[in-house]
Parts: C-alpha cells; sequence; structure tokens
C-alpha cells in the first residue's frame, strides 16, 4: 500500500508583496527584548511604589572644541558616570548633605537618549515630588535650566523642560514609550547605576514604606 507524503507545513508565508509575514530580523528581536526589559523595570517600579510626579528631558553639551569631551559624550559609560554626578548634584541641591542617607527623598528614573544628534545625549528623568520649595514646574525648570548646569558642567543651560505626569494619567505604557522609545540592543539606554529602585513590600514589615535600593 503506497503512503501519500503530507505536503509539509511551510516555514514562512510570502505575502503579495514578496515579504515574509510576521518577520522578524535576529537585530529586530534582540531589539523588542531589550525595549521589553525596559519596560518590565520601569513598570515593576512603579507597582512597588514609585510615584513619579515630573517628566524632565536635560541635554549634556556637545564638548565643545574639546575632543577628549566630545568622545566622553559618546561613552555610554562615561556618559553613565557624568549622569551619576548630575544626580548627585540635584540631591545635593534639593535636600543638601546626608541626601543618600535619607529614606524619604524623592526618587529617580533615568534614561538617555541621542535623538538626532550623535554627540549630543540627553536624559529622561521621572522624578517624584520633591521638596515643597521646588514642588512647581516654574521652580524646577530654573533649578535645571540655571542652577543645576553651574553644579553639574556636563549640561547645558536653559536646555531643559518639565512636564508634570498628571498629562500622562499615571499611564505607565505612555510613561515607557517617552522614556524608553530608543532602548535597543545596541543602544541600552537604561543608566542601571543611576537610577533607584524600589523593593516590594513585605506583608509582614512593620512599617508600609518601600525600601529603596541604590
Amino acid at each position: 500500500m503506497e503512503i501519500k507524503k503530507l505536503n509539509p507545513k511551510p516555514k514562512y508565508i510570502i505575502n503579495d508583496w514578496g515579504r515574509i509575514n510576521n518577520y522578524k530580523s535576529y537585530r529586530e528581536t534582540l531589539r523588542l527584548q531589550s525595549v521589553e526589559s525596559g519596560y518590565q523595570l520601569l513598570q515593576q517600579n512603579i507597582l512597588n511604589g514609585f510615584n513619579p510626579k515630573y517628566y524632565i528631558v536635560t541635554h549634556f553639551n556637545d564638548g565643545g572644541d574639546n575632543k577628549r569631551l566630545q568622545l566622553r559624550r559618546v561613552n555610554p559609560i562615561y556618559v553613565e558616570k557624568d549622569l551619576l554626578e548630575v544626580k548627585k548634584k540635584l540631591m545635593q541641591l534639593l535636600y543638601g548633605r546626608g541626601w543618600d542617607q535619607m529614606k524619604r527623598r524623592c526618587r529617580c528614573f533615568f534614561t538617555i537618549e541621542y535623538g538626532k544628534s550623535i554627540l549630543k545625549p540627553h536624559f529622561n528623568l521621572l522624578m517624584e515630588r520633591p521638596p515643597k520649595v521646588y514642588d512647581n514646574v516654574k521652580s524646577l525648570e530654573t533649578l535645571f535650566n540655571k542652577t543645576l548646569p553651574t553644579k553639574a558642567l556636563c549640561l547645558w543651560k536653559n536646555s531643559s523642560k518639565v512636564q508634570p505626569i498628571e498629562l500622562f494619567n499615571n499611564d505607565i505604557v505612555t510613561l515607557n514609550r517617552y522614556i524608553n522609545k530608543e532602548n535597543n540592543y545596541f543602544n541600552q539606554t537604561l543608566p542601571i547605576n543611576c537610577n533607584d529602585y524600589v523593593k516590594p513590600s513585605k506583608k509582614n514589615s512593620k512599617t508600609k514604606d518601600n525600601s529603596y535600593v541604590f
């Protein structure tokens, strides 16, 4: 008795344009995995208690005519080091000395982007409620545009924009799209060492406050 061979299912389905339906290259797959990781990191932080109130964009300078600084701007290791210094100066301006020992300071979540520039990165910042004196758009814009660049010299003056999170209705998906939009396998935009991460609260904890990881 002759056994008829079944036609194997095609590995790909070609559409009318000669393209493979739903095909993703290896590079695109890696990019999507990196984006998803960034999304999950912020989402978990928010679910654990991170409560951003302001979305802030600030630009690094391009290094001017200094070749060393120009190269520093395109090196992700040094960009993250500079951002750590920016965060340090920002917290000192907000809280003074000993800010790193405070349990009730505003927490920060950064990403780094280049946009259309290859020499001048900028950072996106989701920041929780700052001290009352700075808790408005006008005061924060003065802080980021005027004061902070005099302390963190890697920043440009008058390059910051501050928006209240209420514009995004605290929607996690929207926040992720804003700060993780350039994240991919070849452009890791998350400065892991700069961000504040919130541990899940323990059910049997004596206090209701979430813990910090720095």
